[in-house]
């Protein structure tokens, strides 16, 4: 107990002398809360909106497969939606791509592509375009720039919303459904009407969009 109280009592001073010896540090320069901003740094909205569509696009063409089993396994609902042999639809991604590759081949994995490559070039290049023009209305700190991306979130989701339904109603059906596209929206529109093309969806795409 002595040996702690010692150790309680002097080790303080000890340390407090040591601190005081040593040369005091050189003073750290704050960050300054503006983000670099020039001339120079100001996007042309033309190079923005290609730099979106090209971006977009191509990401797409790329995870497009993965996003198909994806929305195949969300939209199965084991236990409510069967196969046409009575059976459940099957559980697991690796399940699901065999069944695809049955009854669909390569291109069941690609069903909608255009249309959504399409829809996401308009999409990046409306987010990239908006982000870039309220960038330099906004000041250059990091809640400016988080207001900037906010609100080019929101003018996404607006433009993503009916062509996500598009996708994913190509994608969770089967290629025989739909002739194309277009009489897929037709179906859409002729079941839910224009509203419900835009509308269905629309808060949770912006709950998404917005933070993102």
């Amino acid at each position: 107990m002595t040996k702690i109280l010692f150790i309680l009592l002097v080790l303080p001073s000890l340390i407090s002398s040591f601190v005081n010896a040593a040369p005091p540090p050189p003073p750290c320069k704050r960050p300054s809360t503006a983000l670099p901003s020039t001339v120079a740094d100001i996007i042309p909205p033309i190079v923005s909106l290609l730099a979106g569509c090209i971006g977009g696009s191509i990401g797409v063409g790329v995870a497009y497969p993965l996003d198909t089993i994806k929305v195949k396994m969300q939209t199965y609902n084991n236990n409510k939606i069967r196969s046409t042999s009575g059976k459940s639809k099957p559980d697991g991604a690796l399940a699901v791509t065999r069944l695809v590759l049955q009854q669909e081949g390569l291109k069941g994995f690609y069903s909608g592509v255009t249309s959504t490559m399409a829809g996401q070039a308009i999409i990046k290049g409306v987010i990239f375009l908006v982000y870039d023009a309220l960038k330099v209305i906004f000041p250059s700190t990091a809640l400016g720039v988080g207001l900037a991306a906010a609100l080019s979130g929101a003018a996404g989701g607006v433009v993503c919303t009916p062509i996500e339904r598009l996708k994913v109603v190509l994608q969770a059906g089967r290629m025989d459904e739909f002739t194309s596209p277009l009489g897929c929206l037709r179906k859409i529109v002729e079941e839910d009407g224009w509203e419900g093309l835009f509308t269905r969806g629309l808060e949770a795409t912006l709950a998404r969009e917005i933070p993102a």
